[in-house]
């Protein structure tokens, strides 16, 4: 009887199913129920086939079509893990579900991560169409990246691609694992788990899309293979290393999809796990751990980054920014930051101007650190060095710099309205205006204000000099 609902659930969701369903129905649900009617003579045999019949096929139909394309579906909106395995028997099918999948869930739900997970496996005739759908998107992922096409920036999508999206968009997941498990004969018997593995996350460019693939090959191993006499380790390795692939890749996937919370939870203390599980460390796993500061390093910054400019909360995000510099001491972005959190809780310029020096070994082709540089002369009336610092900018140009100028006359904006003593903000913000964003009419007005605010005093007068042929330079350009 088993056999024969096992063979039942591997063949009725396909269109053969549904032809061998009707006589089913006719044989099964129809004789009886027109011999019942025939004794009761109420219709006649055409009407009772007609009606009765027709009604078990719609209802059959309409079941068929459900069963078809049924799918588990990630509704609590967790991170949710797939496994597509298609496995030999009934023991293979076991091993998975049990050995397998409750180490995995035993792992979870030790380190606290169970209920920000969703693990689920694809019954067989439900794996069979996702492994089809998966293999084929994949495949057109990686033909259409030989060309240097990126499948979310094509206006009519390929066929594969949509089936894709329309499988992703039931299922709602974020880690899709598909393969095959089989038994096979090499000196002894063996298991060999084949698996491929997919992460989704945010459209990104070629270059962070292929940082993520080195990531993936670093930690994900393809085939996994041990002796059927300790299939129990076997299983629960498989699933340590599924585990730590999830963590891992799911961690960087939610990094570069901004949420660097989740990224967080999922990268904190796995390099810790990592090397209780596997001693010595093989190489591919040493560049996962080692990787795993940077990542760290990262993830505490974009979390000082949401503090500061967000919450506005400056000392959590110096405890944040701290613990970044501790897992990767050469960040440069968390050196910025520090710098600039340094000046806004307590204008401390030494430590600020320190923290720049230091930064500027790690920029490489970024001047964020001169920007910075720049406005600490300008703010201890070091007027001359600092215009020579903006001079260099001005010359020169960087990626995200419009962001970083942006950011920049904001700042001074504000600072002039916590220290109004500070009127060379005003200049800073007339002069990023005038020569970087080429925006005339709010440069002319901070200089004009520059220059009002200045009357009375000689201590602006190396700034003044230049304010004044600004000021005619864009009144020419303008034609007042």
């Amino acid at each position: 009887m088993e056999k024969v609902l096992n063979y039942i659930e591997k063949y009725y969701y396909k269109p053969l199913g549904l032809i061998l369903g009707f006589p089913v129905i006719f044989f099964g649900l129809f004789l009886p129920i027109n011999n019942l009617l025939d004794n009761e003579n109420i219709l006649t045999f055409p009407l009772r086939l007609l009606l009765v019949y027709g009604v078990l096929a719609i209802i059959w139909l309409v079941a068929w079509l459900i069963l078809h394309f049924n799918l588990p579906s990630n509704k609590q909106k967790k991170i949710g893990i797939i496994l597509c395995i298609d496995a030999e028997n009934e023991k293979q099918k076991t091993r998975i579900k049990k050995d397998f999948i409750e180490n995995l869930r035993k792992e979870l739900n030790e380190h606290g991560l169970l209920d920000l997970f969703y693990v689920v496996v694809l019954k067989d005739y439900q794996a069979e169409r996702a492994i089809k759908i998966l293999n084929n998107y994949n495949q057109k992922k990686d033909s259409l990246r030989r060309n240097e096409i990126d499948v979310t920036t094509l206006k009519k999508a390929p066929k594969e691609v949509k089936k894709w999206k329309a499988f992703n968009k039931k299922v709602q997941c974020h880690f899709y694992i598909w393969g095959s498990i089989r038994k096979r004969y090499d000196v002894e018997q063996k298991y060999f788990i084949e698996t491929n593995a997919l992460v989704r996350h945010v459209p990104v460019g070629f270059s962070i899309s292929d940082e993520i693939k080195k990531n993936f090959k670093d930690i994900y191993g393809r085939v996994i293979s041990f002796d059927e006499k300790i299939e129990y380790v076997g299983f629960k390795l498989t699933a340590d290393i599924i585990y730590l692939s999830a963590r891992y890749i799911i961690g960087i996937a939610s990094l570069y999809s901004y949420d660097p919370f989740t990224a967080l939870k999922l990268h904190g203390g796995l390099k810790e796990e990592i090397k209780s599980k596997f001693t010595p460390l093989p190489p591919n796993l040493v560049n996962v751990s080692n990787n795993l500061n940077y990542l760290l390093s990262r993830e505490y910054y974009l979390i000082a980054s949401i503090k500061y400019r967000v919450q506005k909360n400056i000392q959590d995000a110096i405890t944040f920014i701290e613990k970044s510099l501790s897992m990767h001491p050469k960040y440069y972005p968390s050196l910025i930051m520090k710098a600039v959190l340094v000046f806004s809780l307590n204008r401390d310029v030494t430590e600020t101007m320190s923290l720049l020096i230091e930064a500027k070994k790690y920029a490489e082709n970024d001047y964020t650190w001169q920007y910075n540089i720049a406005f600490i002369n300008m703010y201890t009336d070091e007027f001359e060095k600092g215009l020579r610092q903006y001079k260099k900018l001005f010359a020169s140009s960087f990626k995200d710099e419009e962001k970083i100028v942006d950011e920049c006359i904001t700042f001074n904006n504000q600072l002039f309205i916590q220290e109004p003593d500070k009127k060379q903000t005003l200049f800073i913000c007339g002069l990023l205006y005038y020569k970087k964003k080429d925006n005339y009419p709010p440069a002319l007005e901070f200089f004009e204000k520059f220059e009002n605010e200045c009357e009375g005093t000689n201590k602006y007068d190396y700034l003044l000099i230049r304010s004044h042929t600004y000021i005619s330079e864009l009144r020419r350009e303008m034609g007042l």
